[in-house]
């Protein structure tokens, strides 16, 4: 009797496991990178943001008008699943006038948050990263197969620079805004 039917069905077997293993290697490295741009990214958000804050200060004639910024934090947090790794954290916060704003970004997501606070709270030290608050907009990064660089998106739309600034000065402009109606 020939059985070399059986050796082609294991040897099919093989090369679809084969492929699977590559296959949540390469997404396992996808998630990684993802991962690892996020912080990059919420570093040049917040130097966007700082130089907007700079220079709206700059025009202000009144200090109660001024707004303040945090510095941007970093961190990892662990977690008790012994195979997964480290995730870096970044954060910033700004505030005027009983509200504050911020971004926080992690594992290939950037949240754009805001809630109002009580002047003079210290609250520009919240651990925004640990804060429960729904986000207004969110970017999302995704690895590009082809190019095997990472992209932001925004509601699914693929977000180059020009929109990042732009969506950036209408959060920081509508941050103003609402600080305004306040009083």
């Amino acid at each position: 009797m020939d059985f070399s039917w059986v050796k082609q069905l294991a040897d099919q077997a093989n090369q679809a496991e084969l492929a699977r293993q590559e296959r949540d290697r390469r997404d396992r490295e996808d998630k990684r990178l993802v991962a690892l741009a996020t912080v990059p990214f919420v570093e040049k958000l917040y130097l966007l943001i700082n130089t907007c804050t700079d220079e709206f200060n700059k025009h202000c004639m009144f200090p109660n008008l001024r707004v303040m910024t945090s510095r941007l934090y970093k961190r990892q947090k662990t977690s008790d699943l012994p195979e997964s790794e480290p995730e870096e954290v970044a954060y910033f916060t700004f505030s005027r006038r009983g509200y504050m704003y911020g971004i926080r970004g992690v594992n290939g997501v950037v949240d754009f948050v805001e809630f109002p606070v009580t002047d003079g709270s210290g609250s520009l030290t919240l651990r925004l990263d640990e804060l429960g608050v729904e986000p207004s907009r969110k970017f999302i990064a995704e690895m590009e197969r082809e190019g095997r660089k990472v992209t932001w998106k925004m509601d699914g739309c693929v977000l180059d620079g020009p929109m990042i600034i732009s969506v950036c000065q209408h959060y920081f402009s509508e941050f103003i805004g609402r600080t305004n109606e306040q009083f």
